[in-house]
């Protein structure tokens, strides 16, 4: 597909997927050159009972199906693809997803030098990200593998209900390498809320199980509403030289507790090493200024590391 733009491509139904592409499965050697997906759209009738009210639709831009292999998006944009499930059984009727691309499991999809913009990309098999730019509520989930090197997360917002503003690790691995985190939230207040203290939780990332390694990157500005104002992790995380500044938490008085404003420790083995955490901020009490660990972090390890104004406020 050389130069192609897919615009305004719509697909509904009760297992809505791929509104622009649709790959069944055991694709090869696909290439995506110089392309423009933009406002297209996957609307998925949940229906009123059955598998249906549980199911959800996926990839709005293209939907690559297990088995696919050397598939490559290379060098275009991603604009305004969207997954709107219709659930005519549940209070949350019509809440949505920024989701464009989805990979399913066992596959090996590749995205090279693209910009996002209100649009997502759901792994289950083994995405590389490289070069790319996610801005405003642009997001990845992940239950596979994943490699992001060099990318931007701007103004990303948790739309699935789950954590994580710009990355949420549901499981499997994920190095992340060269990346900068701005001006990313963890809240769930919209159409897609849910009362969960985990829904609030990683202003820039959520790890909720796997291991995850993140190198030479940097997080500023990122928000949470409950715990971790940059990383929230229930998994097995090793962060290096890496700086964390002007991350916070602020439940606004709903309840006094918050956690690690710049990174929560939850669960297994821990590594942080030659990082910096400056000004991050816990307003309206709670505990670790720039790092928590719970009773559930095992083995943590903290080399080499700076800690300047990180602070902790009671109102």
């Amino acid at each position: 597909f050389y130069s192609c733009n897919f615009i305004n491509n719509t697909v509904y139904g009760g297992y809505a997927d791929g509104a622009a592409v649709y790959f069944e499965g055991g694709a090869r050697d696909v290439l995506f050159k110089d392309t423009l997906f933009n406002n297209n759209l996957v609307l998925h009738d949940m229906g009123t009972t059955g598998s249906n009210v549980y199911a959800s639709g996926t990839g709005a831009a293209a939907y690559i199906g297990s088995n696919s292999n050397n598939v490559r998006f290379i060098d275009g944009q991603i604009i305004n693809n969207s997954v709107v499930n219709l659930n005519r059984y549940a209070a949350r009727d019509g809440y949505y997803t920024d989701d464009a691309i989805y990979v399913a499991s066992n596959s090996n999809v590749t995205v090279e030098n693209y910009d996002l913009n209100h649009s997502g990309f759901t792994n289950y098999g083994n995405l590389t990200v490289k070069n790319v730019n996610f801005t405003n509520k642009s997001s990845i989930l992940s239950g596979g593998n994943l490699n992001v090197d060099t990318a931007i997360f701007v103004n990303g917002t948790d739309e699935r209900g789950r954590g994580g503003g710009a990355i949420y690790i549901e499981s499997g691995a994920a190095t992340i390498k060269n990346a900068e985190f701005t001006n990313n939230i963890a809240h769930t207040l919209g159409q897609n809320y849910q009362y969960s203290r985990h829904a609030y939780a990683g202003g820039a990332i959520y790890v909720s199980s796997g291991q995850v390694w993140i190198d030479n990157s940097t997080f500023k500005d990122n928000f949470a509403l409950w715990d971790g104002g940059a990383i929230y992790s229930k998994g097995n995380l090793t962060v290096t030289n890496s700086s964390f500044d002007n991350n916070a938490l602020d439940y606004g008085g709903w309840e006094p507790t918050g956690y690690g404003a710049a990174i929560y420790l939850g669960n297994s083995y821990n590594t942080i090493t030659g990082c910096n955490f400056t000004n991050n901020a816990i307003y309206g009490g709670g505990a670790g200024g720039a790092i928590y660990a719970d009773g559930g972090s095992v083995n943590n390890v903290i080399d080499a590391c700076r800690f300047i104004n990180n602070s902790v406020t009671y109102f």
